[in-house]
């Protein structure tokens, strides 16, 4: 603290806890940092769809929406560039039918959900420390995470099949899009 500068009493008495420090509405969140763990092995839908239901039950619902809509939209995103990839190559950039692409792309996943994961789960950290330092515990969160994987691979697949398909069934000649 500066020397010069006088402690007022008023300081002491200012509270520091804001509307966003209350208690009230958890329901048994979960930890965030867990959540990007499966960001990291599962990618941007599965731990989109963990983080959103984590905001609700830290919460802050209004929170929920954009982040599931973010993670759709960034997952089909990613699905629809691997799907075409795959099928079509990208020139200058990947082969059709390679194993690099897949690789790489399936890496372009996993970093853009840690790293948003990583952002999100800092927003909700002072929450669960929150919920925590009130006696409060987590859900179990097994269950939870594998109807999201379950669910993001599903999204997954319903975006990359049909370029896969439309690719063997010579709709189109190897290494042109459709």
């Amino acid at each position: 603290m500066d020397a010069n500068r006088q402690v007022d009493d008023d300081d002491i008495l200012t509270p520091s806890l804001t509307a966003h420090d209350d208690a009230v509405g958890f329901d048994r969140p979960w930890n965030p940092n867990y959540l990007v763990l499966v960001g990291a092995f599962f990618g941007v839908i599965p731990m989109g769809i963990l983080l959103a239901e984590n905001f609700k039950r830290l919460g802050r619902p209004q929170a929920y929406a954009p982040l599931l809509t973010f993670a759709f939209v960034a997952g089909v995103a990613l699905a629809a560039l691997a799907g075409y990839a795959h099928a079509y190559g990208i020139p200058g950039l990947y082969v059709a039918g390679s194993v690099d692409h897949r690789r790489g792309l399936r890496t372009a996943n996993m970093l853009l959900a840690v790293g948003v994961g990583l952002a999100i789960a800092h927003r909700q950290r002072r929450r669960w420390e929150i919920h925590t330092g009130h006696g409060g515990g987590s859900a179990p969160l097994l269950k939870h995470a594998l109807g999201a994987i379950v669910a993001g691979v599903a999204v997954q697949l319903m975006v990359a099949l049909p370029f896969a398909i439309s690719a063997s069934g010579g709709a189109s000649p190897a290494g042109s899009p459709p």
